[in-house]
């Protein structure tokens, strides 16, 4: 099987996408952000990586964790085949690899759960940061 990987990022420095082979479409929807690879080969194993923003603030990108969530779909519907997650207080400015993930389809797209707590000592004005994702099948 060859190999594929595929780069996308949303925003600001994350425009200038290293795409190798194919497109992601990172697209962000009222509270939610998906990232969706094009098809790839049936029963594919893919590496996925996140990259955690670092902009100087830790509270824009305080997931503790964040949670992702993978989807054999390319609208990040129905049931998650399985899910990650990533300490951005720890990890900011870097990528982190999540896991390999073996797909029953040839479809594949990663969702950033918004859950998780944002108010209290130390939290108060804190997000989730969102930026690049990368897989590589």
């Amino acid at each position: 099987m060859t190999r594929t990987e595929w780069t996308a990022g949303l925003r600001g420095a994350a425009r200038r996408w290293r795409i190798r082979r194919a497109l992601i479409a990172a697209t962000v929807l009222t509270s939610m952000a998906i990232w969706v690879a094009p098809a790839t080969a049936v029963g594919a194993s893919c590496a996925i990586a996140v990259y955690v923003p670092g902009t100087g603030n830790v509270l824009d990108a305080a997931g503790a964790p964040a949670t992702y969530l993978v989807y054999a779909t390319v609208n990040a519907t129905g049931t998650p085949i399985a899910e990650f997650t990533v300490d951005q207080v720890h990890n900011q400015g870097g990528w982190v690899n999540a896991s390999t993930f073996r797909l029953a389809g040839d479809q594949l797209a990663v969702r950033l759960a918004t859950r998780g707590i944002d108010w209290g000592p130390g939290r108060a004005g804190a997000h989730l940061g969102v930026s690049a994702l990368r897989a590589r099948c």
